[in-house]
């Protein structure tokens, strides 16, 4: 049995959408706090002063800040020229129906009452800034995490390059020795 689907707002109906909207800011790094140094302190105690790469954007050098995106969404004046409904999803588009190119607006997306708009705003803009607050923070624990690592690999090379630098200088010398005594017994 087919249902039915309410359309909640009228073709030429003035109405009021989210609007979205964002600017980027920049912060003083969380981390090194503008000096683009931080100290890790490894399990041994020792201290270790590295190049921050909280606020290294790739292989650039670190920068001292980081950019943070603040939504900012707002309502916005809305007449529906056109109307799509796909499934039980309705979506709105102030471009007429002979146009080719449109940008849509979902009804759960639109109120009749601007207040309720900006409520409707406010709220999706704190969503936002959650979402924004935790991909920051997993994006921090992830740079931490590559600093422990790059930290522990390099010097595992070092130590490594170490006992093999000592073993070809023996190796060197047990040669160069075996070398001039074979000159002392030529002479």
């Amino acid at each position: 049995m087919p249902g039915t689907l309410t359309i909640p707002y009228a073709i030429g109906e003035e109405c009021w959408y989210i609007g979205p909207g964002h600017r980027e800011i920049e912060v003083p790094c969380p981390d090194c706090a503008g000096s683009k140094r931080v100290t890790l302190v490894r399990g041994d105690g020792t201290q270790v002063s590295l190049e921050c790469n909280t606020c290294q954007l790739g292989y650039d050098p670190p920068r001292g800040f980081i950019t943070r995106t603040i939504y900012e969404c707002r309502p916005r004046p809305f007449i529906p020229r056109r109307v799509e409904v796909r499934g039980d999803e309705v979506t709105y588009s102030a471009s007429g129906p002979e146009a080719t190119c449109f940008s849509t607006v979902r009804a759960e997306d639109m109120f009749t009452d601007r207040d309720e708009c900006a409520k409707a705003c406010e709220q999706r803009n704190q969503e936002h800034a959650a979402e924004e607050a935790a991909r920051e923070m997993a994006n921090i624990k992830s740079k931490h995490r590559s600093q422990a690592h790059a930290l522990h690999y390099h010097g595992g090379c070092i130590k490594r390059l170490e006992r093999e630098l000592e073993h070809h200088r023996r190796k060197w010398q047990e040669i160069d020795a075996k070398a001039k005594a074979r000159k002392g017994k030529e002479a």
